[in-house]
């Protein structure tokens, strides 16, 4: 993946060099939701690596561990990460990762082309925390946790399943009008109507 030149602002160096740690959101656009876990991964880190080379923090490494990856109908993608320096507290990154209700600062990473812009975004601290804890509520599986509006991922006991999205119907976005003008003209109308009274009777036998 390219290399990014990153332009940090004073807040965020101070905040990383106090506390070897940074809660980030980058906002940027998708790739097909087949791959974006993997996509949002090395993107994360490489723009991660782009930071730490312009705060010229001394440091023996770093991890990045993503969140949220959330995607939207217009092709806006926002990620919610954690960077971790390797001097950074393990009671501290611990009690980061076990807990969705923490209130942190965040510091948004905005992409443009082969540069990014970090700054401290106070605006978003409620937002994201609200997320966090929302995802954390009903999704139980690994993190990142995973929304796509137009192709919902599907979940089994709390739990996203990968490789099954062709079991769920796709869902239309056409006006609420739209689609029961077709469906009032379709040949196979009677036939819905008559699944649905079977439904409501008790199911289908």
């Amino acid at each position: 993946m390219t290399n990014f030149d990153a332009q940090v602002d004073g807040q965020t160096k101070e905040a990383l060099k106090a506390d070897l740690t940074l809660w980030c959101l980058i906002k940027t656009k998708y790739e097909p939701s087949a791959i974006v876990i993997a996509w949002a991964q090395s993107l994360a880190e490489t723009l991660s690596a782009g930071i730490l080379q312009n705060v010229e923090q001394q440091t023996s490494g770093f991890s990045v561990e993503l969140n949220m990856i959330q995607m939207f109908q217009t092709r806006t993608l926002l990620i919610s990460l954690d960077l971790f320096l390797n001097e950074c507290d393990k009671e501290l990154r611990s009690n980061i990762h076990n807990n969705f209700d923490l209130k942190r600062p965040v510091y948004q990473i905005a992409q443009r082309g082969t540069s990014c812009f970090v700054f401290r975004n106070p605006k978003a601290d409620a937002e994201v925390t609200d997320e966090y804890i929302g995802f954390s509520n009903w999704d139980k599986g690994p993190r990142p946790f995973f929304s796509d509006l137009r192709n919902p991922p599907l979940y089994v006991d709390g739990t996203r399943r990968e490789g099954l999205q062709h079991l769920l119907l796709p869902y239309d976005w056409r006006k609420p009008t739209e689609r029961r003008r077709e469906v009032a003209g379709s040949p196979r109308n009677e036939e819905i109507s008559g699944v649905r009274r079977t439904v409501r009777e008790g199911g289908l036998k």
